[in-house]
């Protein structure tokens, strides 16, 4: 992540995850896919960091 005003990474993050063999249906798709999945486990971390 990017902080918008001061231009500063606050956090990064790797995905190890690697293609699975199903069939490609298109750069987008698949890129739209990777990154709804990584707003939801980063969605997921928050809320966990939140209540404790």
């Amino acid at each position: 992540m990017i902080d918008s005003v001061t231009g500063e990474r606050p956090a990064a993050a790797v995905d190890r995850r690697q293609g699975g063999k199903g069939v490609f249906r298109g750069e987008w798709e698949d890129t739209n896919d990777a990154f709804d999945y990584w707003a939801q486990t980063f969605r997921k971390r928050l809320d966990r960091m939140r209540k404790n």
